[in-house]
């Protein structure tokens, strides 16, 4: 995962959806992260969109807002903070800001609003580390990329900083990798992840059509893979004609992964 992450940093990216549902094992046991539909260029000023991802992981920097509703300008740093809250899922079961706890703690305000909740756990809440799931190399790990100040929070001088950290000093990254390392496990049977066009039979979209105004509305965008972009957007056009809805910001199906 780490592995990962510094690949889509390399390239000037952030991540912003760590979450272990988004990574996933190669019919060989590899872990591949998924799901780059909120990842970002990032800017010299930083990231100003405010909170992306997914409540329980994402970092608490996204949460701040000044008088005029405005979130601080953020950076790559927001990653570890998620990478933290999967190594504590990994050791625990659950992200700490997902756990029971939050339910006891924050009563009042989880009986209203259970997303607030969660939301006023990450500015807040300190975290406990249990010491039947925790040895003194994993908390240490744990803690330094659960801090809530960026600037602090390991990996701020970038992810090959957290490599070094003390939890990997017996993990061989080169070969990892040269693609020399067995994986513990792999699992029995890989699961069809084709395209949808290649994996059943659907119909091909018809009666739209992607005109200059088109390519004109979308040519500001970092990159779009011309093909997925063509059949992701006829298909929220075909949706919306169906359902009756002409905003396609209500549309519950999820377009960004293929857009990427």
């Amino acid at each position: 995962m780490l592995e990962g992450l510094g690949a889509i940093h390399d390239v000037g990216y952030v991540y912003r959806d760590m979450k272990p549902e988004n990574v996933l094992l190669s019919a060989e046991g590899h872990c591949k992260i998924s799901d780059l539909g909120l990842a970002t260029k990032v800017s010299p000023d930083g990231i100003k969109s405010g909170a992306a991802g997914t409540r329980g992981y994402w970092p608490p920097e996204m949460l701040i807002e000044d008088d005029d509703g405005n979130c601080p300008p953020y950076n790559l740093t927001v990653d570890f903070w998620s990478l933290g809250c999967v190594a504590y899922a990994l050791f625990v079961g659950t992200s700490p800001f997902l756990s029971k706890d939050i339910k006891t703690k924050f009563a009042e305000i989880y009986a209203k609003d259970k997303k607030k909740a969660i939301d006023e756990a990450t500015k807040v809440m300190v975290v406990e580390y249990p010491e039947s799931n925790f040895t003194a190399k994993t908390k240490a790990f744990t803690s330094a990329l659960l801090v809530r100040d960026p600037t602090k929070r390991l990996g701020i001088a970038g992810w090959k900083e957290v490599k070094k950290h003390d939890f990997f000093s017996s993990f061989d990254f080169d070969k990892l990798v040269k693609g020399n390392m067995e994986p513990p496990f792999v699992p029995e049977d890989a699961l069809n992840a084709n395209d949808q066009v290649d994996i059943g039979e659907f119909e091909e979209p018809a009666g739209q059509t992607w005109d200059a105004a088109d390519e004109e509305k979308f040519s500001g965008w970092n990159f779009t893979h011309p093909e997925r972009f063509y059949d992701e957007v006829i298909e929220s056009l075909d949706w919306a004609k169906e359902d009756g809805n002409t905003d396609l910001r209500y549309k519950k199906k999820s377009s960004a992964c293929n857009i990427l």
